[in-house]
């Protein structure tokens, strides 16, 4: 199962996008919470050293509505590079929900079989399908 929007933005999202070479960029879209100053954010990063818990470079800040990442100053990968160029033209369409249109390209998103939301693993086959367990996913409805 393709990963979707509220996967990505629901605050702790690592995903996958595998090319048809058999290239993968994974990639993790974190959530800080609005506050006095600021709306709700999702920062994200790329994984590119060999531990896949620390080694995440930052790319830029997604943007809710399009699912665009956007460049910051902080921004660590040029728009031109190739990650990046993957990484927006996948999302525009995971927002579409147009997922045809890469998939028959030979290009796939995964998930990594936690919680996108709390970083749990997943068990529940229907959690496993969406990428986000049931205790987040009723969260999640409330909000």
């Amino acid at each position: 199962m393709p990963v979707t929007r509220d996967f990505v933005i629901a605050g702790d999202a690592i995903f996958t996008i595998e090319t048809p070479d058999g290239k993968h960029y994974t990639f993790r879209v974190s959530k800080v919470a609005a506050n006095d100053r600021w709306s709700d954010s999702w920062f994200v990063k790329m994984l590119t050293g060999p531990d896949n818990t620390s080694d995440y470079t930052y790319v830029g800040k997604l943007d809710y509505y399009t699912g665009q990442v956007l460049m910051t100053t902080r921004s660590k990968l040029s728009n031109d590079s190739y990650p990046m160029k993957l990484l927006n033209r996948v999302l525009a369409r995971v927002w579409n929900d147009d997922h045809s249109a890469y998939e028959a390209h030979g290009y796939k998103t995964h998930h990594e079989g936690r919680c996108g939301r709390c970083g749990r693993l997943l068990t529940v086959p229907s959690s496993v399908q969406s990428g986000i367990g049931p205790e987040c996913s009723r969260i999640m409805a409330r909000a």
